[in-house]
């Protein structure tokens, strides 16, 4: 039902910045077919002209809005450090999606601008490649990032640097995060002794085991971590929230490397495949799913009860 649209697509438009942002990349392709479906009113018949006249107009109108309120002066500016999300890319469909990070001017005479990929695609490009500037698709915010130490953790915002050398410079891989589908890395922002550590520090440790022995390196468990900041490689944004997520998960974990370790001598086929099917994307997910519902559950039982121990009197 086109109509539906007449009514849904204006308000999305002047109220989401990241709509208007990808209707400039997309306008000159969008607006025309949109101008070849609705500027033929033969094409729905005789039997709706109001329906057919109606959609003309609201296209009309629409495009001068659009003219108006969406150029290339409202565009974001690219500068050095700009987070983007590449797309339309032709020869290299695998990085459509991608998020990247700008590191030089745009080059005048070609229009493109250098970026340095996130994530696996990094590996595969460590130079960085340069994309056309219909290519970034959106100019995304600064990274967003934990701050840990110990049990206290806070949601911060990666600089331009820390985006640029994700993970590249002093950022440590988090194995089992990795293998769960969340490409964690770690940077140690204070050197600390046996003496500087902190007593308690199991949410940061836990995230640097090992996947087979369940243990941290030993340089860690001699000298502590302290205070880190930790970032997701492939450019997307970790929070306190998912910290927790994956912390209880962690904890997990780590009461099943007990299991895991008595089952390693006599039944070492089934420990390995118990063990490998616990660290997946699918493993953690429906865990998580699981005690969300759990908890969700413990609330409305504490509601009933709250309810059920009420006195009402006349």
């Amino acid at each position: 039902d086109l109509s539906r649209y007449k009514l849904a697509a204006p308000p999305l438009l002047v109220q989401r910045s990241d709509v208007r942002e990808w209707v400039w990349a997309q306008s000159t392709v969008l607006w025309r077919c949109a101008a070849l479906c609705f500027a033929d009113c033969t094409n729905f018949g005789d039997t709706e002209p109001s329906l057919a006249g109606s959609l003309v107009n609201w296209y009309t109108n629409l495009s001068h809005h659009m003219s108006s309120s969406v150029d290339s002066s409202a565009t974001p500016a690219l500068t050095v450090g700009s987070r983007v999300k590449l797309g339309n890319l032709q020869s290299a469909t695998e990085l459509n999606g991608v998020i990247a990070v700008v590191v030089g001017d745009t080059d005048e005479a070609t229009g493109r601008v250098p970026v340095k990929l996130t994530g696996e695609h990094a590996a595969a490009r460590p130079q960085g490649i340069r994309v056309k500037r219909g290519n970034v698709v959106a100019v995304l915010g600064p990274q967003q990032a934990v701050n840990l130490y110990t049990f206290k953790a806070s949601d911060v915002q990666l600089t331009p640097r820390d985006s640029q050398f994700v993970p590249a410079d002093k950022w440590l891989k988090c194995p089992v995060p990795n293998l769960l589908g969340v490409p964690l890395v770690m940077k140690q922002l204070a050197p600390t002794t046996r003496d500087t550590r902190p007593r308690n520090e199991s949410p940061a440790v836990y995230l640097m085991i090992d996947p087979v022995s369940g243990f941290a390196p030993n340089w860690i468990l001699m000298n502590g971590l302290g205070a880190v900041l930790l970032a997701r490689s492939d450019g997307l944004d970790f929070t306190t929230s998912q910290l927790w997520e994956l912390h209880d998960y962690m904890c997990h974990l780590i009461n099943c490397f007990s299991n895991w370790a008595e089952m390693r001598d006599e039944h070492p086929a089934a420990e390995k495949a118990e063990r490998e099917a616990a660290m997946t994307p699918t493993a953690f997910q429906r865990y998580t799913r699981s005690r969300k519902r759990d908890n969700d559950f413990d609330d409305e039982s504490d509601e009933d009860d709250a309810h059920d121990g009420s006195i009402t009197q006349d």
